[in-house]
């Protein structure tokens, strides 16, 4: 029954989110090379270098001080940094790690941000549920269909993701970065508690994190606090599974007596 229930809700809230980034205009262009800063940055990584391939303006290069606030808009980028006679981006690398370089070395084209931010927000949705499942069995906690539905909706939409897929430019794809990475790495935090295989779960949670902040450096107290909870969760567990282990000790020798 909670398999169906996520089924059902994941559906639900991957239509909203697939509608909610159409609704706001935005295309899908398939098969081309896009003007997206990440699709940029995903190009430049893709070729083995961390500047963009965009060539700065032989007018601007060859002013005193290029920086200057006063210089006209039409002669530099926007949300860059130039250094050396090439453009950075200083947004977070983490989104062109995950998706935008692998989908450039795979296709050879450019991957919508459009289509990344919904993929980045159903994705962190997803892990989200996922490490939900996972405190309640470690809770044993068994809420109805009704309630574990309601549960699940609220992580989908009581959240910034419909107001982010609004409008889609480099900060969203950010955020949207640093949403997928702290839910996965809070998802494998959550399954390394009480398991066997705990090392390599802790391995994944630690990248997530570090992906995260390679998204919006701020999330690392994201990271932090999750690592907190998640130790105190554990030792909550621990104590539980050893009440338990000794109350069915005492019963088995009351048994005897």
């Amino acid at each position: 029954m909670r398999r169906a229930v996520m089924a059902m809700v994941a559906v639900a809230v991957g239509c909203y989110y697939l509608w909610g980034v159409r609704a706001a205009g935005n295309q899908f262009f398939w098969g081309y090379d896009l003007g997206g800063y990440y699709d940029y940055l995903g190009r430049g990584f893709a070729h083995g270098h961390l500047y963009v391939p965009i060539e700065p303006s032989p007018q601007l290069l060859a002013l005193a001080n290029p920086w200057d606030p006063a210089v006209d808009d039409s002669l530099k980028m926007q949300d860059m940094a130039l250094y050396n006679g090439r453009y950075y981006l200083y947004h977070g690398a983490g989104p062109a790690l995950i998706l935008f370089a692998p989908w450039r070395l795979v296709t050879g084209h450019d991957l919508p941000e459009s289509f990344a931010l919904f993929l980045l927000c159903f994705g962190g949705f997803l892990f989200s549920c996922g490490a939900l499942l996972r405190v309640l069995d470690l809770a044993a906690a068994k809420p109805g269909p009704l309630l574990l539905a309601a549960m699940l909706l609220a992580l989908g939409i009581c959240q910034c993701v419909p107001y982010l897929l609004n409008r889609v430019w480099v900060y969203e794809i950010a955020i949207g970065g640093g949403y997928f990475c702290v839910s996965s790495g809070v998802f494998f935090l959550a399954r390394g508690i009480g398991s066997r295989r705990r090392a390599g779960w802790l391995a994944a949670a630690g990248l997530m994190f570090g992906l995260a902040i390679a998204c919006r450096p701020h999330l690392g107290l994201a990271g932090a606090i999750a690592w907190v909870g998640a130790d105190r969760l554990s030792a909550a567990c621990a104590g539980v599974h050893c009440v338990s282990h000794s109350l069915c000790i005492d019963g088995r020798n009351g048994g005897r007596i």
